[in-house]
């Protein structure tokens, strides 16, 4: 850990770490109030220290190399990495600080040398990330149109025995196929996910007497969790996931049985930890009395397929799905462990400060449960055999459909006259419009048309331009590769949606 400062928003230093009293030589009372332009050596490092803040200041974090004054008129290279702490109504307060010593002697050479293994660590999980979303992307097309043809073949070979057992077979396969892509995903950080604002403490109550029944008797789990934990917003069933994998690494790390216990507290502004944006979160400790790991095995868990288990026991996805879903839910997870010492993983997730609910994404369509053929659904999407095995399935649901294969195609049959009711559109598309801002373009002109959004993952680049104010995503997603029953369901939700006005160009 480096020397950790906090400031007032006058950049008064109200708290300093003892590695930090190491670092410089000076004392805690000697620095609490003073300008951290005390640190300073000359005018022109105290100038570049201002440009820093203001730079905090307009982006929310700043890092790299700076020259520090010792007690003693010494100068210090430093490493540091600075954010702004943040009140709850989103008002700067203050700023928090980390500096790592980056002279040529011992402590130094660790220092940078563990700096240089981050930061190889995060490009390689990166460029890891990118292959195997790539990948899975693909397989999740390919899945979908296994799944959907089986599903259509299935019913219609209800009286024939033998080849429904057949079937059958081929599709629990592509189903657990499509679980395992899914699990990819979430280790690449592209899942489609569906947050939800939790109250942290029941769904953890759930999950307990979930993992209760599945670990056995052997084990032991306690669970302690603060009576005031803040809500998180999360994909509720990606949460359950995340937390059930650790729970079932523990049991394997116990196979005499031991303890478990699951930890919920919340952590305040003023102790955000470093490489996460200051803010409130809520901390998650899962601690086993198990076998614990050297430092070899714990430089590696968070990778895909990574695994100790025997071969055939494991994936090798479990914590690198857990790493997946922290990041994607603008959080983290961090480890500690030691040979015969135990473990503990933390998943660290901001806290929901949103208390309003999310509007609908589609107008009313009382009709869908009554009569689907009084629907027409326009159907885009890039891949021929997707497009064509979905339109299948919506002949079979009894809709009526028009499909196109890009933007531009669903437009132009729009502007021939076609007023479809639903568009059920694939996000990520070639060309200069994708799905998102295609439902946006015809719900300004069609302010009644329900949209149902699909996604083989939710491309992040095309999401966070609608994280930005104003342009939220409002549509409900449905994640490929998908059933024809999922795709019933998730008409008739639209259904039960409350009119909404179009999105903001």
């Amino acid at each position: 850990m480096g020397g950790e400062f906090l400031t007032n928003i006058d950049a008064a230093i109200t708290f300093v770490n003892p590695a930090f009293t190491r670092l410089l030589g000076f004392g805690v009372e000697e620095m609490r109030g003073q300008s951290v332009a005390r640190l300073c050596p000359d005018a022109a490092s105290r100038a570049v220290q201002a440009g820093v803040l203001r730079q905090v200041r307009q982006t929310g974090n700043w890092s790299g190399e700076l020259q520090c004054l010792t007690r003693d008129g010494a100068l210090v290279p430093v490493f540091a990495s600075i954010g702004v702490v943040c009140a709850a109504d989103g008002v700067p307060e203050g700023f928090v600080g980390n500096y790592f010593d980056l002279r040529p002697h011992r402590d130094g050479e660790v220092q940078r040398a563990q700096l240089e293994r981050q930061l190889y660590q995060s490009q390689k999980m990166d460029a890891i990330g990118q292959l195997t979303g790539g990948i899975a992307h693909d397989f999740n097309n390919l899945l979908g149109v296994l799944i959907g043809n089986l599903d259509l073949l299935r019913e219609r070979l209800l009286d024939d025995p033998e080849g429904l057992e057949l079937t059958d077979a081929a599709l629990d396969a592509a189903l657990r196929g499509a679980e395992l892509n899914k699990r990819l995903l979430a280790s690449a950080r592209r899942q489609p996910l569906q947050p939800k604002r939790i109250e942290v403490g029941s769904s953890l109550d759930d999950i307990v007497k979930l993992l209760t029944r599945s670990l056995g008797e052997r084990v032991e789990i306690v669970q302690v969790s603060a009576p005031d934990c803040w809500p998180i917003k999360v994909d509720p069933s990606q949460f359950e996931s995340a937390i059930v994998n650790l729970g079932v690494n523990a049991r394997d790390a116990m196979p005499e049985g031991g303890r478990l216990t699951i930890d919920c507290r919340n952590l305040a502004a003023d102790h955000a930890a470093i490489g996460l944006p200051p803010g409130d979160y809520v901390v998650i400790s899962v601690t086993d009395s198990g076998c614990g790991m050297n430092p070899d095995v714990l430089a590696h868990v968070f990778e895909p397929f990574y695994t100790t288990k025997e071969v055939g026991k494991g994936t090798g996805l479990g914590l690198s799905m857990v790493h997946g879903f922290a990041n994607q839910s603008g959080g983290d997870v961090s480890i500690t462990s030691a040979p015969d010492q135990g473990t503990t993983i933390r998943l660290m997730l901001p806290r929901c400060l949103d208390d309003t609910a999310r509007p609908g994404a589609s107008a009313s369509l009382s009709s869908v449960a009554a009569d689907p053929s009084h629907l027409l659904i326009l159907v885009v999407d890039d891949n021929p055999d997707i497009l064509k095995v979905t339109v299948r399935q919506l002949h079979d649901l009894g809709y009526r459909t028009r499909e196109a294969r890009n933007a531009d195609e669903a437009l132009a049959l729009v502007g021939e006259g076609l007023t479809p009711d639903i568009l059920f559109t694939d996000i990520i598309m070639p060309g200069t419009m994708d799905g998102l801002a295609l439902a946006d373009h015809l719900r300004a002109a069609m302010p009644n048309l329900a949209v149902l959004l699909c996604s083989g993952f939710t491309e992040r680049s095309a999401i966070d331009a609608r994280k930005q104010p104003g342009r939220p995503i409002t549509a409900p997603l449905l994640a490929k590769p998908f059933r024809k029953d999922d795709l019933a369901r998730a008409l008739s939700a639209l259904g039960e949606r409350p009119p909404m006005a179009a999105a903001s160009p």
